[in-house]
């Protein structure tokens, strides 16, 4: 359990500061003229949807320490994110 914590922890975190990363990059080198509010919606989505998945992943984290019962949700929760996440991958590069 410690360790699927510790390792979204450190997924989201990543996830989310290369986001962010990729954020100011667009910001910074706009050769294409996109309005900054177009790169924000873009880019900023991103960072957006990792904080949330912090949140959320701090939230559950808490209930699952607290009540045993509820480590098995969380541990389908990330499994049900892997899964979307190995079949979009899929989807994209074999077709």
């Amino acid at each position: 359990m410690k360790l699927l914590a510790y390792v979204t922890r450190a997924l989201l975190a990543l996830a989310t500061l290369g986001a962010l990363l990729l954020l100011a990059i667009a910001f910074l080198f706009n050769d294409t003229g996109e309005s900054a509010i177009t790169l924000l919606r873009i880019w900023g989505g991103y960072s957006l949807v990792g904080v949330i998945l912090i949140i959320v992943n701090e939230m559950m984290l808490r209930k699952a320490f607290a009540n045993p019962s509820f480590r098995r949700v969380y541990g389908l929760f990330w499994a049900c994110i892997a899964v979307v996440g190995v079949c979009t991958w899929a989807i994209k590069v074999y077709f």
